[in-house]
């Protein structure tokens, strides 16, 4: 399959089979993951098309770093619905990572939320697995008032560390940050698509 690519600024719609897929982020890890979760699912229709739209950043409303769950969704479930009003008959996805406690008691965790708004009324939320960080390293981002994310934090720290991915520093390379959306994205980007045809 030929993928051509083309950058203005800001929202990034694929076109696929005559679907259109935004990505309400300017992340490259982002948009990546949803170009290779595509890619995986072999989208018919011989070309997939990346174009950035001109338009303001869609932001998350939610802190920089964002901890929890519902501070998680919420920043994704924004940043679809915002995408989603600039094409209502795209694919809109929204992606948020964030910082939880697996429970009272346990370490801490880095995960992403993924929200995706079809035509209609279709909707899909997933979660990714989650990626172990230190305690100490979650509780002085909090300490800053998550003003500072855990890739910024570790690139602070560790300067070869890549700010967008610090999960390949936090696994010791078995995993990136791409990887782990690629597989939440992959089973909903299928569905969601499915429902659309």
């Amino acid at each position: 399959m030929e993928i051509e690519f083309y950058r203005i600024s800001g929202l990034y719609p694929f076109r696929a089979n005559g679907r259109r897929i935004m990505v309400g982020s300017a992340s490259k890890i982002k948009i990546d993951a949803v170009k290779e979760a595509l890619i995986s699912l072999q989208v018919e229709g011989g070309q997939c098309a990346l174009i950035t739209l001109e338009s303001d950043m869609i932001a998350s409303t939610v802190d920089p770093q964002p901890v929890g769950l519902e501070e998680g969704l919420r920043g994704a479930i924004h940043r679809a619905v915002s995408t989603r009003k600039r094409n209502p008959y795209a694919l809109a996805v929204g992606i948020e990572n964030f910082i939880e406690r697996e429970s009272p008691g346990h370490g801490w965790s880095d995960r992403a939320a993924i929200c995706c708004l079809g035509p209609g009324c279709l909707l899909e939320t997933v979660i990714t697995k989650s990626i172990s960080i230190p305690d100490s390293l979650a509780e002085s981002v909090i300490r800053g008032a998550q003003q500072v994310t855990i890739g910024q934090k570790l690139h602070l720290d560790y300067p070869s560390v890549n700010a967008e991915d610090p999960h390949s520093f936090l696994t010791e390379g078995r995993w990136s940050r791409s990887e782990i959306l690629v597989m939440a994205l992959i089973p909903v980007l299928g569905r969601m698509l499915d429902a659309m045809s």
